[in-house]
Order: C-alpha cells, then sequence, then structure tokens
C-alpha cells in the first residue's frame, strides 16, 4: 500500500512542517517515503472553514 499525504501550509511555516513530517515518520530510513514542497499559484474548492459551514447550515435549511 502507498499513502499519499498532501497539505496546504503558509510559506512562513513550510520549512517547520517539512521537518516535523520527515522527523515524526522516521524518512531518514530508506525506503521511507518523499517530502516536499511546491508553490500552489491556483486552487479551487478550498474556502475558510467558517464559509463552509455557513453554506453547509444553508444547504440543510433548503432540503427541509
Amino acid at each position: 500500500d502507498k499513502e499519499i499525504l498532501m497539505m496546504v501550509v503558509d510559506k512562513d511555516i513550510r520549512d517547520r512542517v517539512l521537518n516535523v513530517i520527515y522527523t515524526e515518520l522516521d524518512m531518514a530510513k530508506q525506503a521511507k517515503g518523499i517530502a516536499f514542497a511546491m508553490p500552489v499559484t491556483d486552487v479551487a474548492g478550498l474556502v475558510p472553514k467558517e464559509v463552509a459551514q455557513k453554506a453547509m447550515e444553508e444547504m440543510k435549511q433548503d432540503i427541509e
């Protein structure tokens, strides 16, 4: 089995996040995976939690 973990984080914490993943998953051992960063310039589908919750509440009301 292979697992993929993808995250979008602020550039300010990127290096710390990568370091924690590398350390906690013991990636220094051979064949333990790869962690990398790449810039994200455009995203579709991500909204602040509050906006998503409000939309869900409105959808529930429409269904009722």
